[in-house]
């Protein structure tokens, strides 16, 4: 893209209305190349700095889309970001706007982090078509431990939304925040879906599935509170029901893509699939 366009572009998206921020952040998305990248980074860092709150939530509400692309690097091209502590007089007045900035960043701070630790995930916490989640994360005890790393994101996400339904704040920019908040909460329960049928085969056990059940619970309860306050627009509609993979022969095929184990027959009884599926026991080759 020309330099000149994306610089105008990025003074624009700080200087403008939100009439005009949703055509800039469209623009932002097809920014792919590195120093593209890079120029925007530079950008974010340098406007978190700034005295004024509104910059700063947009810098953030900036650096959370576009750390949602599915190829995004956005994350890597900053070292270090976050506001300093915020003044004892601010942390109880959810009326103001730097408030709420102080909770958003404290949320893209443990995502930068669990990026950070767990590289191989893609922009939608997810293993991209073609790659496996890596060895040396192949193990019951390293699945655990990653999965509470996700839950611990997934909970203070979901603590950010809840408050700011329970509070009635009423704001654009902190809408648009929630929204890509709950965009997160959409595909990190897939991730502890996939995470609990994981550990369920690695140990061959049956599938736990409290968390998961947990972390439906809380979507649910939240698509119910916006649809009180009029502010669903249909982002959790697609709540995946919780299922124990092995039991479905096309499921299982398609998830041991992305999470291989050991090399073994492992048996399954279709008595307990669909009609659909194929019928006696079907044993499956696992491969590394």
């Amino acid at each position: 893209m020309n330099f000149i366009e994306l610089h105008y572009s990025i003074e624009y998206y700080f200087a403008t209305t939100e009439l005009h921020e949703k055509d800039c952040l469209e623009y932002f998305k097809r920014c792919t190349k590195k120093n593209e990248i890079r120029t925007i980074a530079s950008k974010i860092v340098k406007v978190l700095k700034e005295k004024d709150v509104l910059r700063r939530f947009k810098a953030l509400i900036l650096l959370h889309t576009l750390s949602q692309l599915e190829e995004s690097t956005i994350f890597s091209q900053i070292e270090s970001f976050g506001n300093e502590k915020m003044d004892a007089e601010f942390l109880v007045q959810s009326t103001k706007l730097v408030y709420w900035e102080h909770i958003y960043d404290e949320i893209l701070l443990t995502e930068e982090s669990l990026r950070r630790k767990y590289e191989f995930l893609n922009g939608s916490f997810a293993i991209n078509r073609g790659e496996v989640i890596p060895q040396q994360f192949r193990t019951p005890r390293f699945c655990e431990d990653f999965e509470k790393d996700v839950l611990y994101l997934f909970g203070i996400i979901n603590d950010f939304v809840m408050q700011k339904i329970k509070s009635g704040a009423e704001n654009s920019y902190l809408q648009k925040a929630c929204e890509l908040c709950i965009k997160d909460m959409v595909c990190l329960y897939e991730l502890v879906l996939n995470l609990d049928n994981y550990k369920s085969l690695l140990n061959e056990s049956i599938l736990n599935t409290e968390r998961a059940s947990s972390c439906q619970k809380q979507r649910l309860f939240i698509k119910t509170e916006m649809k009180k306050k009029n502010e669903d627009k249909g982002q959790l509609n697609r709540i995946p029901q919780i299922t124990e993979y092995k039991k479905s022969v096309t499921k299982f095929s398609s998830f041991i893509k992305k999470f291989p184990l050991a090399s073994k027959g492992i048996k399954y009884d279709s008595s307990r699939l669909g009609d659909d599926e194929t019928a006696g026991i079907v044993n499956i080759l696992l491969l590394n």
